[in-house]
């Protein structure tokens, strides 16, 4: 039996990180030529000797050692600067005064995105605020003081001012401690799966991750890394809090976060016509149509890059060219992409395909589907805990061609009907699955091609066990024209909840 879990409950506090998410870094990237040719002035006058292309050449070599990062919001890079035209005892001396200078110029160019102050003066009316940020504490001074954020923020949580730095948990159960708040009513918003999405979610917050501009993933996620919502931005972050979380949340214990349980593995099938789509389909694959400005199917394959799958392959057929240009190699999203042909239109038979490619276990998901994205999750922990073919179901839909599952009351298929429909009381597979490549081996090379859930009618045949994820929430599946016309100017986090 599976645990029970808690009931949603409506978000009373919100923990919010500040790079990338507040804090608009671009607009800084643009000005820092003018601000290292400020300052190489300014360590001129100190030392006698200092130039812009000094300074532009000391952050790329540091960039290339360490890391991508911005070096000059830190001490250590005016002091590495400083080092090379000064002695010792002068570097020190005039270090502090060389590093305020910087952070005035700094506090005077940065910007806030646009939608931030509306976001943060809404949100404070109804919710207890904190700023939690792996930051210098000295530079987020100016950022704070510059546009008042004191005001907004009962807690300001900065990794500068503390022995930790996120994705330890020290900050969130700080600021959670201040705010005298429950982490299940909490929600933590931020911009990256590791140190915001990740370290929350293990502590029982939801989370809400804002993917701005389209940016690539700064780091493979793991399934725990996976957000209760997706967005891109902080305006559909207050749509969003207007509604309690519809899916029940449930921490990861911990024997679960290791890396051999990842499945890095998955295939997505987009390869249909989408006949009853009508027009729409004659010019775009109909994975590819916008749900409020974003692809379907990109929304799939970023869900599935925060699960920490690593290699995708898509099962093409008809406009198969719009699935490249979309995902192209990958990497934009944080995966290896690869492209099968459907062939023949069966999807068991596309599926045995890419089994060569596949690990032990993989995820089956159709692309024009979407869900709320902590479903995957979910469907994720299941799969952990039994080991076995796993899949979600919703209640049954006469519309939908997909097959039919008796679900026992303690979470197992007891039966699955995928060609003759004479199950009128089942739940309805909702395209969502983990199927292990052992469960492929009992099917004779010559069985007819059908629906891929055919190797779990087999599976339950030779005895064999199939766990379900009931979704209770909403979710779509886009057939027909006037189903995706009703949904086109809304996104996915609207359309199926949190």
């Amino acid at each position: 039996m599976l645990e029970p879990e808690p009931n949603s409950v409506m978000i009373k506090n919100i923990l919010i990180d500040s790079n990338k998410t507040l804090e608009d870094a671009q607009t800084y990237a643009l000005a820092r030529p003018a601000i290292f040719t400020q300052m190489a002035r300014r360590i001129a006058d100190q030392c006698g000797r200092c130039t812009a292309d000094l300074l532009h050449r000391f952050h790329s070599d540091s960039c290339e050692r360490f890391g991508v990062l911005p070096w000059e919001h830190h001490p250590v890079f005016w002091r590495t600067v400083l080092a090379d035209c000064l002695a010792p005892a002068d570097v020190q001396r005039v270090l502090q005064d060389i590093y305020s200078q910087y952070l005035d110029l700094y506090g005077s160019t940065i910007t806030l995105y646009a939608d931030v102050l509306p976001f943060l003066s809404e949100q404070v009316c109804d919710r207890a605020l904190a700023l939690v940020a792996n930051a210098n504490s000295l530079r987020m001074s100016r950022l704070i003081a510059r546009y008042e954020l004191h005001q907004y923020f009962r807690v300001i949580a900065i990794s500068g001012e503390s022995p930790y730095q996120k994705p330890q948990p020290f900050l969130f159960r700080y600021a959670l401690n201040q705010l005298g708040a429950n982490a299940q009513d909490s929600v933590m918003i931020g911009d990256r799966l590791d140190n915001d999405i990740g370290a929350a979610a293990t502590l029982g917050l939801r989370t809400i991750h804002l993917w701005r501009d389209g940016a690539a993933n700064e780091c493979l996620g793991s399934p725990w890394h996976c957000p209760d919502a997706q967005i891109t931005t902080l305006s559909q972050a207050g749509a969003l809090l207007r509604h309690p979380p519809a899916i029940p949340i449930s921490v990861i214990p911990e024997e679960f976060q290791a890396d051999s349980l990842i499945l890095r593995d998955a295939v997505v099938m987009c390869g249909g016509r989408g006949a009853r789509m009508e027009k729409l389909t004659e010019s775009q694959q109909k994975c590819v149509l916008p749900l409020g400005g974003t692809p379907i199917l990109e929304y799939i394959v970023r869900t599935l890059a925060a699960m920490g799958c690593s290699h995708v392959c898509f099962v093409v057929g008809y406009r198969a060219d719009d699935v490249v240009e979309l995902v192209g190699d990958g990497s934009r999203y944080g995966i290896e992409a690869e492209y099968v042909d459907g062939g023949s239109g069966s999807t068991l038979s596309a599926v045995r395909s890419c089994l060569t490619r596949m690990g032990d276990a993989f995820y089956y998901l159709h692309g024009n589907i979407v869900y709320p994205a902590r479903l995957l999750q979910r469907l994720w922990w299941r799969f952990c805990r039994e080991q076995c073919d796993t899949i979600v179901v919703v209640p049954s839909e006469d519309n939908i061609g997909h097959a039919r599952v008796r679900v026992g009351n303690d979470g197992w298929a007891t039966g699955i009907d995928c060609v003759e429909r004479r199950m009128n009381h089942g739940m309805l597979f909702s395209g969502i699955g983990i199927y292990r490549k052992s469960s492929f081996a009992s099917l004779s090379p010559g069985q007819p091609a059908g629906m891929t859930e055919s190797v779990l009618v087999e599976v339950l045949a030779q005895g064999g066990r199939v766990a379900v994820v009931t979704h209770p929430g909403e979710w779509r599946h886009y057939e027909s024209q006037s189903e995706y016309l009703a949904d086109r100017n809304d996104s996915v986090t609207d359309l199926v909840r949190w």
